[in-house]
């Protein structure tokens, strides 16, 4: 369970495990229900060859706190199909096969 008051922030990830293919990006958007209760979920792009389990950034910008329960559906995500694969290897970052569970952010030191 993820409690979020009033202003508040976590982090958070979804069930399923993703593997996307060098053709196909996608974008992780609110779901209009929960947006309209004040719950906005940062859209993140999903880019091609990523895989792992998306971390969700979650913030509750209402006056009432919000409690959200594993499995809810608070986010959707929209697949866009390339016009053509990406060259090379794909998406090959610090963020590949992130595991089931919310991960930090990973700053580059300057």
């Amino acid at each position: 369970e993820i409690y979020l008051k009033h202003g508040g922030f976590s982090l958070a990830y979804i069930v399923e495990h993703i593997t996307m293919p060098n053709d196909v990006c996608a974008m992780v958007m609110d779901k209009s229900t929960w947006a309209r209760k004040g719950l906005a979920v940062q859209n993140t792009i999903i880019e091609p060859c990523w895989r792992g389990y998306l971390t969700l950034e979650l913030t509750n910008h209402s006056a009432s706190p919000l409690s959200l329960q594993k499995g809810m559906p608070i986010a959707q995500i929209v697949f866009h199909k390339l016009d053509q694969p990406v060259e090379g290897v794909g998406y090959d970052g610090k963020y590949q096969d992130q595991p089931a569970k919310p991960v930090e952010a990973k700053l580059e030191e300057v």
